[in-house]
């Protein structure tokens, strides 16, 4: 991907949408499927106008990994990188209360993409509609409105023009430990 967003999305048997990732500019989309010569294990959705990808045929990467080292290392850590991401969000998504999968996933585009601004607030940049938030956290789009209702109602997070302002940092930590204002740990 040149410039935009895109998310790279898995639909179960049923129906159901997971968002495995949302790569950054310049990463690779797939390389499972270039490597393993299997078809592609989900579907690259644009985020926002103006998405700029770039297809190159399987026999063109693999000639130039074969014919190039430091491609062929480039290739093998961006494949390993997403391996171990993709165990990350397993364990994101099967740990944790909605709440807390929620708040992570806050936390981890405030430290991907987040632009800090006056006060500590940190403006994510990412625009995610309710129930990309589900997808994200393998929850309901209506709990995912309940869980950002009440952080905007504890002044913690608040929807923005194209995605999210962060208001108190510290305190959706808290809340991604497990523990609720007020409270000392959840119940």
């Amino acid at each position: 991907m040149i410039r935009g967003r895109v998310k790279l999305v898995k639909t179960n048997e049923s129906g159901r949408d997971t968002i495995l990732e949302m790569p950054a500019s310049g990463e690779l989309l797939c390389g499972n499927a270039v490597s393993c010569f299997i078809p592609y294990c989900c579907s690259a959705e644009s985020m926002e106008d103006g998405t700029t990808v770039v297809i190159l045929p399987r026999r063109d990467i693999l000639a130039l990994v074969e014919k190039e080292p430091e491609v062929a290392r480039n290739f093998v850590r961006e494949i390993t990188c997403r391996g171990i991401h993709l165990c990350e969000r397993v364990e994101e998504l099967s740990g944790g209360q909605v709440e807390q999968r929620i708040t992570l996933l806050l936390l981890k585009l405030a430290d991907r993409a987040g632009v800090p601004l006056e006060e500590g607030t940190i403006k994510i940049r990412i625009p995610l509609s309710r129930q990309d938030l589900a997808d994200l956290c393998g929850t309901t789009v209506e709990t995912a409105i309940r869980v950002m209702s009440r952080l905007k109602k504890l002044d913690i997070v608040e929807t923005a023009a194209r995605g999210f302002l962060i208001k108190n940092r510290q305190q959706l930590e808290l809340i991604s430990q497990g523990v609720r204002p007020g409270t000392s740990k959840l119940p």
